[in-house]
């Protein structure tokens, strides 16, 4: 039987939450403030580190016989904000890396692994009081399913 959207989402979320903390703490990061479900265009910077988890889409291949597969989107975006570029720019890139790593060895959905088939980030962005950077990471798990699974 297939994972559904909402299970996807929930289980990465509280994956990364189990094990992000301590990873970025040995890397003297900021800890994360604010976890959502679903992407966030604009949050306030008193929220930041925002980490949020959505399901934008799935590719599927033709069943043979009563079963199929489905290869599914999983994004991860981390929005941060700093008083300075550099910093910013570290932190960005160091939690896309920490990300990565944690999506690739921490996150099991079922039996599977994710696998991860990209990456990307804005360019900064000024608000009155700080510079905001987002990034998305994305992830990829492929899945058996039958026909009529979600």
């Amino acid at each position: 039987m297939a994972t559904s959207t909402v299970t996807l989402i929930t289980t990465t979320l509280a994956e990364l939450q189990a094990h992000l903390p301590a990873l970025l703490a040995a890397e003297s990061l900021p800890a994360v403030a604010d976890w959502c479900y679903g992407q966030r265009e604009l949050t306030a910077i008193t929220r930041t580190p925002m980490i949020c988890v959505d399901v934008p889409d799935f590719d599927q291949e033709a069943y043979i016989g009563g079963t199929g597969k489905r290869a599914t989107s999983i994004l991860v975006y981390a929005i941060l904000a700093a008083k300075d570029e550099e910093t910013l720019h570290q932190q960005l890139h160091s939690f896309m890396d920490i990300l990565v790593k944690c999506l690739e060895s921490e996150v099991t959905i079922g039996t599977a692994k994710l696998s991860i088939t990209g990456a990307d980030s804005t360019p900064t962005l000024r608000s009155t009081n700080a510079l905001i950077r987002a990034c998305a990471i994305e992830a990829r798990l492929t899945r058996s399913r039958n026909r009529g699974d979600s």
